[in-house]
């Protein structure tokens, strides 16, 4: 029982913080809906977020202020107003907003599709251009592709001549898997650390990216929402599970350097200096960071295919 006395205290205290810190930074914001006290509005999302800021919108403006949380946020509703906004603010809001949970699957923001507007992301867009997304480098690889697909259709004949149903959502998911496998990570899905649990693994990392995470609008108790809710720990198996894929990966190209054509042995030129990336040199969490983002690629491509 002390335990929920600490625990109710500690809430009680981080919500004044919280509310004083609210009540002395003012700013020229436009209008928007009453707030409530710690939630700002938070309450007016409901179910679907986008359909209630229009509903807000029509009663206060195109260009309306919000807060969630801790965090103030201005939401442009009309496309005259969002083209005048990204028009005349384009730094200003071309720009990712710090998210926790993205933040450590992504080894803290060293890949491109999280990362903050910045120079070290300039350098890493031209450089994933020129180098890792090439027409050569697709082309290169359409063999495996084709491969893959002659297998799976293979497997659906015998299964058809055997009349044993298909779960084409699983199916579909694992080629999308060993494509990636054998096309990035130059290894076969079928014997790799995620052979058991890459299902497991997409539709988690899509529930973590995708979930509202306390610990991004709410500093200190937050967290503690999180943990309660399982979000962090669901975060970090997830990274956990991927960090020892991308080992074996990365340990399988330096014990066979005749590997040399896939994305994984690229990046590792790059970490030793062999291909040129500005001023900024890569560290391994930068390859891996910069891998999350092309299994994540590879994530939403099986989602689309899912539904």
């Amino acid at each position: 029982m002390s335990l929920w006395y600490i625990i109710v205290a500690f809430v009680f205290f981080s919500s004044i913080v919280i509310v004083r810190n609210t009540r002395t930074t003012k700013k020229n914001l436009p209008p928007g809906p009453p707030r409530l006290p710690i939630i700002g509005n938070l309450h007016q999302l409901g179910s679907k977020p986008h359909r209630s800021m229009f509903k807000l919108s029509e009663n206060y403006g195109p260009l309306m202020s919000l807060k969630f949380g801790s965090v103030c946020t201005v939401v442009a509703s009309t496309a005259e107003i969002v083209k005048e906004v990204l028009k005349t603010f384009d730094t200003e809001c071309c720009s990712r907003p710090y998210m926790t949970y993205p933040a450590r699957l992504t080894y803290n923001l060293k890949d491109l599709g999280f990362s903050p507007y910045s120079k070290y992301w300039r350098e890493v867009r031209k450089m994933t251009v020129v180098e890792l997304y090439t027409a050569k480098r697709v082309q290169l690889f359409q063999h495996t592709r084709k491969e893959e697909v002659a297998s799976l259709v293979d497997f659906i004949k015998q299964a058809a001549s055997l009349k044993k149903p298909v779960n084409l959502n699983k199916t579909l998911m694992k080629l999308s898997g060993s494509v990636i496998c054998s096309v990035v990570f130059g290894i076969n899905l079928k014997g790799s650390k995620l052979e058991n649990t890459y299902e497991q693994v997409i539709q988690g990392t899509m529930e973590v990216v995708g979930s509202f995470a306390a610990a991004d609008y709410f500093p200190i108790i937050g967290t503690i929402i999180d943990r309660i809710t399982g979000l962090h720990s669901k975060c970090e198996k997830i990274f956990k599970a991927m960090d020892a894929f991308f080992d074996q990966s990365i340990k399988h190209h330096l014990e066979d350097e005749s590997i040399k054509d896939d994305i994984i042995a690229l990046l590792l030129k790059m970490e030793r200096g062999e291909t040129g990336l500005g001023e900024f040199q890569l560290t391994r969490d930068h390859t891996k960071g910069i891998l999350f983002n092309i299994l994540n690629a590879g994530i939403d491509t099986s989602a689309q295919v899912m539904t």
